[in-house]
This record gives structure tokens, sequence and C-alpha cells, in this order.
């Protein structure tokens, strides 16, 4: 009876998981050394709203023109800026629905959710 091979996941010498059929841009020495820089540059914080990025999964440093359009600016320090998850949502909403699922058509000019069905527009009884 053959059994079910179990995938392992790749994992860097520094011990983050790659994800599987990720860009390997993402991975290269010269994007991360870039990256890190940019988010110094930054002292840490999102460009559009301020927010701290410090921690593990909050920051995303994003290319202002993107690589697709403009590869030749892909390792251009000018061409990046530090925004965090929720003003990285904003700003690709090609790649989905936004924040926590919500239509970014769904909020308004500060990001607070439309809907009266939202949680945080509901009145407490």
């Amino acid at each position: 009876m053959a059994t079910a091979k179990v995938p392992t996941p790749s994992v860097r010498p520094n011990g983050f998981h790659v994800k599987r059929g990720g860009d390997p841009f993402y991975s290269s020495a010269a994007w991360r050394a870039l990256r890190r820089r940019a988010l110094v540059i930054a002292g840490h914080h999102c460009a559009w709203c301020g927010a701290d990025v410090r921690a593990r999964g909050a920051s995303r440093v994003d290319h202002i023109r993107p690589r697709r359009e403009a590869p030749a600016l892909s390792l251009v320090l000018a061409n990046l800026r530090v925004l965090c998850t929720v003003c990285d949502a904003r700003r690709h909403a090609e790649k989905g629905q936004g924040v926590a699922g919500h239509a970014l058509r769904k909020v308004d000019a500060d990001g607070l959710p439309t809907s009266a069905l939202h949680h945080w527009n509901r009145r407490q009884p």
C-alpha cells in the first residue's frame, strides 16, 4: 500500500519559510538587503499612515512603480516605500478583497467600513 507523501516546507538558512511558487526575486540577497535598508530609512513606519511596522509580518516594502511596469527600478531604493499591511492592501486593490476580506470599495477615505453590517458599525443593545 502506497503512503501519501507529505510535503515539507522549504526553509531559508535564516529559518524563514519560503512560499512555494513565490517569485524568487523576493528571496534574493539583493532584495532582502535593499528591503532592510528601506525599513531602516523609513524608521520602520508606514509611509502613508505612520503606523509602526516593526512587528513580524507588519511591513511591506512596496515598489512605487511596479516591477512588471519598470523592471529596471526593481532594486532602486528611490522606487521603494514602506507600507503597513492595511495600506498595502489599499494600494493593491487588484490583488483581491483588501483588508480582512472586505472589498476595498466598501471603505471610506479613512479606511473605515461603510457597511451597516460591519461589526464596527453595529449599534450596541
